[in-house]
C-alpha cells in the first residue's frame, strides 16, 4: 500500500471525499489508497462471485424439485449436492470479505457475514447426527474434524479482535465512535460475536455438547447482518456523489422490510397455520431473493465506476 493518502493524490473525487472522511469520523492518516466505492474490474467479480453460488443452488432446487424438497437450505449439506453447498457458502464468504464497501457499515456488516457463512458452510446443521451414526457404524467420527474448524474460527475471531482493539482503525475504532446509530448497531454486532466466540470455544473445550447450536445461529446472524447492510444504503446519509437514488432507496427500505416481516409471516403462515415442513426453506429462499435484489441493483449502480 502506497504512503500515500487520498489527501495527497491528485483525484477528482477528493472534496466529496474529504466530506465523507469528516462524516465518518475517519481521520486522513486512516485512509487506505483503495476507493471504497470499489469500482472496475475486481469488485465487479467479486460482486458477481456472491450471485453465483445463490443463482447455482436455487437451480439444483428447480431442477430436483420433483425428486423431494428439504426441509432447509442447510440440508444440502448432505447428498450429492454437498460440494455444491459447502464450495458454494465459501466463495460467497470470500467475496464478501474482499468487498469493499460503499461505507464503512456497510462493508463491516459484510465482513462479519461472511465469517458467520463460513461457519455454516463448514459445520452442518445435523453434525450432532452424523456424529451419533458414525458412533454406532464404528466409522471415525468427524467429531475432532469439526472441533478444529471451531478452533480455528475461534482463533480468527480472538485474533480481530486483538489487532482491532489494539490498532483501533475499524470497529472499535472510528467506526464506533460515529453516530448513535452506527455506533449502537456496530457495538452490539461485536457484542454478539464475541459471545459467539465464547459458545465457539464452549464447543471445543466440551465436545459432549455435540457441537449444538453452532450451525443455526451462525445462519440467522448471517442473515441480520446482510440486512443491515442493505439498510445502511436505504437509510444513511451519504455524500450526493455516492448516494442511490431516490428510486434506489425505496427499493432497498422495501427489501428491509421484506426481509424483516418474512419471518413472522412465514411463521404464522406456513409454520402454525399449515405446518408446512418447508417453511423454514421458503424463509431462506425469501431472504436469499430479497438480498440478491439488493445485489443486483448494486451491481448495475456501480457497473460503469472506473478503477482509479
Amino acid at each position: 500500500m502506497s504512503e500515500l493518502t487520498w489527501f495527497d493524490k491528485p483525484n477528482p473525487r477528493a472534496a466529496f471525499r474529504q466530506e465523507w472522511s469528516a462524516v465518518m469520523l475517519i481521520r486522513p492518516d486512516q485512509q487506505q489508497c483503495d476507493p471504497p466505492l470499489g469500482g472496475g474490474g475486481a469488485q465487479h467479480l467479486q460482486r458477481l462471485l456472491v450471485l453465483a453460488p445463490i443463482m447455482a443452488l436455487l437451480a439444483v432446487m428447480g431442477w430436483t424439485a420433483s425428486t423431494g424438497i428439504p426441509d432447509s437450505l442447510s440440508s444440502y449439506h448432505g447428498g450429492q449436492y454437498r460440494d455444491l453447498f459447502v464450495g458454494g457458502l465459501i466463495g460467497t464468504a470470500v467475496a464478501l470479505l474482499g468487498y469493499w464497501g460503499v461505507t464503512p457499515i456497510e462493508d463491516y456488516t459484510l465482513n462479519v457475514a461472511g465469517f458467520y457463512a463460513t461457519i455454516v458452510a463448514l459445520v452442518p446443521n445435523d453434525i450432532a447426527t452424523q456424529i451419533s451414526e458414525m458412533a454406532t457404524s464404528g466409522q471415525t467420527s468427524p467429531r475432532d474434524v469439526v472441533r478444529i474448524i471451531l478452533g480455528g474460527a475461534l482463533v480468527t475471531v480472538v485474533a480481530f479482535v486483538f489487532v482491532d482493539y489494539t490498532r483501533s482503525g475499524w470497529s472499535m475504532g472510528w467506526l464506533a465512535k460515529g453516530p448513535g446509530l452506527l455506533r449502537n448497531l456496530t457495538l452490539t454486532s461485536l457484542a454478539v460475536l464475541a459471545a459467539y466466540a465464547v459458545w465457539l470455544a464452549v464447543n471445543v473445550v466440551n465436545p459432549a455438547t455435540t457441537f449444538a447450536w453452532v450451525h443455526t445461529p451462525a445462519a440467522v446472524l448471517l442473515f441480520i447482518h446482510l440486512g443491515i447492510a442493505v439498510a445502511a444504503q436505504g437509510w444513511q446519509w451519504m455524500p450526493q456523489a455516492i448516494e442511490p437514488s431516490p428510486a434506489r432507496r425505496r427499493l432497498y427500505r422495501a427489501v428491509v422490510v421484506g426481509m424483516l416481516a418474512a419471518p413472522v409471516v412465514v411463521w404464522l403462515l406456513l409454520g402454525l397455520w399449515l405446518k408446512l415442513p418447508q417453511a423454514v426453506l421458503v424463509l431462506e429462499v425469501i431472504e436469499v431473493l430479497l438480498f440478491s435484489v439488493f445485489w443486483i441493483s448494486e451491481i448495475g449502480r456501480f457497473w460503469k465506476v472506473p478503477n482509479t
